[in-house]
């Protein structure tokens, strides 16, 4: 038989409650500390969170910037671990589908899918109007400043 615990009510307001107001539950003992255990509420900010548990390093090559893309106009076929979605062929002409490109390989793209497909001149012209993960705009962000390639 389990032994019989006194809990305050969850009903009325802990002003209003007495001692005749407690109402009397059965719990065995580890329900009971599991039941009235408090635990800290931690908030977390949301950026990094996502930098460290949600997402994969970001990835720059140090000779980026020595380097000219190979894929830098055109039409070009992602990798589907990059373009898994679906649409994995892009015209790098068209500067809508070239800024979904350079979103995706900046995100989720190694160091040679960087040197591949990143045009670093156009990267530059565009980076304003690019919509980019906290941190991955962070580190690129830093990347490009150092280089004096943005201010």
């Amino acid at each position: 038989m389990p032994k019989t615990y006194t809990l305050p009510s969850t009903l009325k307001a802990a002003s209003e409650e007495t001692e005749h107001a407690r109402r009397r539950v059965r719990l065995p003992a580890a329900e009971l500390r599991l039941a009235t255990r408090r635990r800290p509420v931690r908030y977390l900010h949301f950026e990094a969170v996502a930098a460290t548990r949600f997402s994969r390093p970001v990835e720059i090559p140090d000779d980026l910037a020595d380097c000219t893309a190979a894929s830098a106009s055109g039409r070009v076929r992602l990798p589907q671990r990059l373009a898994w979605s679906g649409q994995g062929e892009f015209d790098l002409n068209d500067r809508r589908d070239r800024a979904y490109v350079y979103q995706l390989v900046m995100t989720e793209g190694t160091e040679d899918d960087v040197r591949r497909f990143i045009d670093l001149d156009l990267l530059v012209q565009m980076w304003d109007d690019m919509w980019l993960s906290p941190h991955v705009r962070e580190r690129w962000h830093r990347w490009l400043g150092d280089r004096g390639l943005i201010g």
